[in-house]
């Protein structure tokens, strides 16, 4: 008797099981895909520290070293060393490997040159203008006035390589290409002609310039700002104003950033280059998660926009501790690195704070059970994922029958198996098999988990 009691017990326990929600999605009038100007998913919403740095700051690198200028020098900074200053000229940017790209300062223009995280300088010939470097040390830069030969890639195995403008831009004549970005796998961004612009791609050995598609008239103009390693191109795309209607039919962003000439749109072109439209303003750097920042110019403050937040407006994720908190309104947010620091108003490093998910004071990057508090972190198997959030006792990465048998085994007062006390309070009993129950076939995890990096689970 007391047998069929267990088994009714269990059956109840367990109900039913449903099935997890279906995510939908919008149609993007432009390009076809999902628009996200709203915010996906608010509690996942990462918030920041800011430190202010006391200089222009221009870049930063994947060990959060950042490289700016000060009273005409270059410096460099980070949490462990401070401010290291390599001497007179500007600086444009800093790889993984800690080398600086800069230029001397010769009005907007001048030689380039890289320097050692030392501070040795080296002047490849003929480098002018240079305006982003690869961690292969590649660097892309664009022509002065006087010389209007194109944009250009150096290398230093094989030198320079000219990027050439097509024959036959969308509107007029064009006769440079501004290089502005180089990703790690040598995909050139930037935009063409001087005057009006128009975004591009280009990899060594292409004959010219190709043009990134997005425009719906003749009047369209755009630049690409960046590119990440996966070859999603962020940037900007002008639309003809259609002043008093939205530049084109159905535009969820309706007269948001239109001036009565154009209509500012932050853009991203994917891998397949398929154009698609986030935001009012400009977005100036992606980084390889896919999340990006920008400015609304005049339009709005600084953004950041990606699949999981959608698009949030970063003063709002200033950290209601902070000091900064309702004292900043950011404008401009210009780079941001894999780690998701950000400069922002040149001056402004915003720092995500370690994220919590379940409140147990264990940060998400080390914690065992990122969902189900559990501050001790108990793995009495030792498979990176805590007790506290797993049910999987033969180890195969699910929840099921199996999993039932061998918790029913150890079912309190049988002999005790610490692997099944997911509770942790010294014997299995019914809130062991409540949580199992939780855990069994669950529709959106079906396994253990999520636990700590490395776990055999991920």
């Amino acid at each position: 008797m007391v047998r069929c009691k267990f088994v009714l017990v269990i059956a109840l326990a367990f109900g039913c099981l449903v099935a997890g929600p279906i995510a939908l999605t919008e149609p993007d009038p432009l390009a076809g895909e999902s628009e996200s100007t709203r915010r996906v998913n608010p509690t996942a919403l990462p918030k920041y520290k800011v430190v202010d740095l006391g200089f222009a700051a221009v870049a930063i690198n994947d060990d959060n070293r950042v490289v700016g200028h000060s009273n005409g020098n270059v410096v460099t900074w980070d949490f462990a060393t401070g401010l290291t200053d390599l001497g007179s000229g500007v600086a444009v940017d800093i790889d993984n490997q800690g080398r600086v790209l800069g230029k001397d300062p010769v009005g907007y223009f001048g030689p380039g040159w890289i320097a050692d995280a030392d501070g040795t300088r080296e002047y490849p010939d003929s480098m002018e203008n240079p305006a982003a470097m690869n961690d292969l040390g590649q660097v892309v830069g664009f022509p002065t006035p006087e010389d209007r030969l194109g944009g250009y890639l150096w290398d230093a195995a094989t030198g320079f390589e000219t990027i050439l403008n097509p024959g036959n831009p969308p509107v007029g004549s064009s006769t440079d290409a501004w290089s502005t970005d180089i990703s790690n796998n040598g995909l050139v961004v930037g935009w063409l002609d001087v005057g009006d612009g128009y975004p591009f791609h280009w990899r060594s050995g292409d004959l010219e310039a190709n043009w990134l598609p997005g425009f719906l008239s003749a009047n369209d103009i755009g630049a690409g700002e960046a590119v990440n390693d996966l070859g999603v191109i962020a940037g900007q795309i002008l639309l003809a104003d259609r002043e008093p209607e939205p530049p084109y039919p159905g535009d969820p962003l309706g007269r948001a950033g239109c001036d009565g000439v154009y209509c500012y749109r932050a853009a991203l072109w994917n891998e397949n280059l398929a154009a698609r439209l986030i935001a009012a303003g400009r977005a100036l750097d992606v980084n390889n998660q896919g999340v990006v920042v920008g400015t609304g110019d005049e339009f709005g403050p600084a953004f950041m926009w990606s699949e999981e937040y959608g698009l949030v407006e970063l003063s709002t994720l200033i950290a209601a501790d902070d000091p900064f908190h309702g004292s900043v309104s950011i404008q401009r947010a210009s780079k941001i690195n894999e780690n998701g620091w950000i400069i922002a108003d040149a001056q402004y490093l915003l720092i995500p704070e370690a994220v919590d998910s379940d409140a147990d004071g264990v940060a998400d990057d080390v914690d065992n059970c990122t969902l189900v508090a559990n501050p001790d972190q108990r793995d009495t198997n030792k498979d990176l994922i805590g007790n506290a959030c797993d049910a999987d006792l033969t180890g195969d990465c699910a929840v099921g029958f199996q999993d039932l048998a061998m918790l029913v085994a150890a079912f309190h007062p049988r002999p005790y198996d610490p692997d099944a006390d997911f509770d942790g309070n010294g014997f299995v009993s019914f809130g062991d098999l409540a949580f199992m129950r939780s855990s069994f076939f669950n529709g959106e995890n079906p396994g253990p988990g999520p636990g700590a990096p490395g776990n055999a689970c991920e």
